[in-house]
């Protein structure tokens, strides 16, 4: 009927740090809002592929200069 949220022992006073609580305010998040889990996960997915295409970039530029100068560059590996 309803989707119960369960946040009894969410907020944990014993992190000091901001990237404790970030992340456990992070993890809480994707837990209690599953359309803010999609669209994180969407987020996540476009960046990735951003990544991609910049690291297929540079390889086809490393390729293109090897073969107009006839020089040996160094293939970046990942």
């Amino acid at each position: 009927m309803f989707d119960k949220r369960k946040t009894k022992g969410q907020f944990n006073p014993t992190l000091l740090t901001n990237a404790g609580n970030w992340m456990k305010d992070k993890d809480w998040q994707k837990r209690s809002n599953h359309l803010y889990q999609s669209m994180e996960q969407a987020r996540e997915d476009h960046e990735m592929q951003i990544v991609r295409k910049k690291h297929q970039q540079k390889q086809i530029q490393y390729t293109a200069l090897a073969d107009q100068y006839k020089l040996h560059v160094k293939q970046k590996r990942f």
